[in-house]
């Protein structure tokens, strides 16, 4: 079948940067478009996570977020005066411990710049006016501003649109939800005071809520969330921000000067359905929720990232179908947590009934104070937590014994995010996630921890499996626990881990099979190392064979560039 494009994302905000970023990374041929004029001038979401920030660094982009962003390193709850809850981010087990605060401009910026590198441009003031599913593909409309139209035919849409997807609604999908009573105001604001310069801290009072951020260049985030009823009309002026911050104890606090400001109602929505037919979802246009967790764009970059690895291997016809199938199952399981999790901490946060409130007040502090809980949800923010241990396309080698991995470090299962260490590979000092910055899934030989040299000929056969059949998809390594010697020389893919500190982190007893995907998570883990079972896995999941790019050329009708 002939495409004019292999894929159209629709929407440039974050998701749909990220993902025409990624597709293009991967070798898709991908066209990006856009109904607004230019990019988003208001700052919008800041908050950008632990897990988001190393799948920046897996696109190279990380250093530039870093140098622009705020660090914040403690979250700090108060309720009628007093702290009842703190998170300390540095206990995050990444490279990466703590949230970076950064207005979505900047985000939007770095991103589009990026693309450009790629060689790709957004397609601005272009609407999608309608879609049409045939075959193996898509037929869009599209419409400029001047009037003229286009029609095309690409084999996959991706609607990263928004709340308010044209995606979604030319699909006539039902966006299920509630919309909540209260009313919030943000504010970027130039803010006198005394906490922490690298804290968040939220005020709880009555039913409630004011969250101050650190932004760059001395700008303070400011959101408030008011009972129902409560909240004024209009525009958010510089006198309510200060009334608000007064009203919850900061009364030496004073708002010097104001920059951008918005009034708004949250709802918690959810699509049923990621995906229909050649046509998928990602970010707000399948799931809204309340902005307190600071979980949304995070989200959405996610989605974007699991997403587009899976369609460039389709593309190629180098997969099987069940591949793209898991986009849905793994990442409608995260949104729906998502969305119980955020509506479950806006109503405790928002609680204004007497009793709620006290049982509040009184348990938190008891649950941040314990270090294994406060651990946990320093995680469960950083959204290093997130695993897909029942997708359809990882598997769980178990053992044939009993293993009890208490002396031997954590133990992994197939599905969770692959941890990051330090390593050698031959002579050269570096970090794991180094090795998983290219498009390949990345295989981890794990030789016997006693007699290493026992396991070199089947490690002969996985590599050669690896170099005839699947030399464009995976990167095989393989792991010595001991220090390089004279008979290593010619090794060019060894991992030397004379502490074993790589055994302990993957939770591997003697010997094993690690294989990470290309975003990052484990795919197959066997703590033994069986040729059969992982060639059948990997029967399952490729179907080796010739690259098939589609044959494009242009249909676009009307519109001369």
């Amino acid at each position: 079948m002939d495409y004019d494009t292999d894929a159209l994302v629709v929407g440039a905000g974050p998701t749909g940067l990220v993902m025409a970023s990624e597709l293009a990374r991967n070798g898709v041929q991908c066209r990006i478009i856009d109904r607004l004029p230019q990019g988003s001038r208001e700052s919008k979401a800041l908050s950008i996570h632990a897990r988001t920030l190393e799948l920046f660094e897996k696109m190279g982009i990380v250093d530039s977020f870093l140098a622009r962003g705020i660090k914040i390193k403690r979250l700090s709850v108060y309720s009628h005066h007093r702290c009842i809850a703190h998170v300390d981010t540095r206990s995050i087990p990444s490279r990466y411990p703590f949230m970076l605060s950064l207005p979505q401009t900047e985000t939007e910026h770095i991103l589009s710049e990026h693309l450009l590198r790629q060689g790709l441009e957004v397609e601005r003031e272009v609407t999608l006016a309608g879609l049409r599913q045939v075959n193996d593909g898509v037929e869009v409309l599209l419409q400029y501003a001047d009037g003229q139209e286009e029609q095309l035919y690409t084999r996959w849409l991706v609607g990263c649109d928004g709340p308010h997807s044209s995606v979604r609604h030319l699909l006539g999908m039902d966006f299920v939800g509630v919309k909540f009573e209260q009313s919030f105001a943000l504010a970027d604001i130039y803010l006198d005071w005394y906490m922490p310069p690298q804290q968040a801290t939220f005020f709880l009072q009555n039913g409630e809520f004011v969250g101050c951020f650190p932004l760059p260049d001395s700008l303070h985030r400011i959101i408030v969330a008011y009972k129902a009823g409560t909240a004024p009309e209009g525009i958010v002026t510089q006198e309510e921000i200060q009334y608000a911050l007064e009203r919850s104890g900061l009364k030496e606090a004073r708002v010097r000067d104001m920059l951008w400001s918005s009034r708004f109602q949250v709802s918690q929505r959810k699509v049923r359905h990621y995906r229909q037919g050649s046509v998928f979802l990602a970010g707000d246009a399948c799931h809204i929720h309340s902005p307190i967790a600071g979980q949304g764009m995070n989200t959405g970059i996610q989605d974007a990232f699991n997403l587009a690895w899976k369609l460039a291997l389709t593309c190629k016809h180098e997969v099987s179908p069940r591949v793209l199938d898991s986009y849905e199952v793994e990442r409608e399981h995260v949104g729906r947590k998502l969305l119980r999790g955020t509506e479950l901490i806006s109503r405790l946060v928002l609680a204004h009934d007497s009793l709620p409130s006290r049982v509040r007040d009184h348990v938190a502090p008891l649950l941040s104070n314990n270090n294994f809980i406060r651990k946990q949800l320093a995680n469960t923010i950083s959204q290093v937590q997130i695993a897909y241990k029942h997708s359809p396309i990882v598997h769980d080698q178990q053992p044939k014994s009993l293993y009890s991995p208490l002396q031997e470090g954590e133990r992994r299962q197939a599905g969770e995010r692959a941890p990051d260490i330090h390593i050698l590979l031959g002579n050269t000092p570096m970090r794991l996630y180094v090795l998983c910055r290219s498009t390949h899934h990345v295989l981890l030989v794990f030789t016997n921890r006693q007699q290493p040299d026992q396991d070199l000929e089947i490690w002969g056969k996985l590599d050669t499996l690896i170099k005839q059949k699947y030399r464009d998809l995976i990167d095989a390594y393989l792991i010595l626990p001991r220090q390089p010697g004279i008979k290593d020389s010619g090794r060019t893919r060894a991992i030397y881990d004379a502490h074993e500190a790589i055994y302990a982190t993957y939770g591997i007893a003697n010997n094993g099979l690690v294989l990470i995907r290309p975003d990052g998570y484990i795919a197959y883990l066997d703590h033994s190392i069986e040729l059969k079972p992982f060639q059948s896995y990997l029967n399952n999941i490729f179907t080796v064979g010739q690259p098939q790019p589609a044959n494009i050329f242009s249909r676009a009708l009307l519109r001369k560039r």
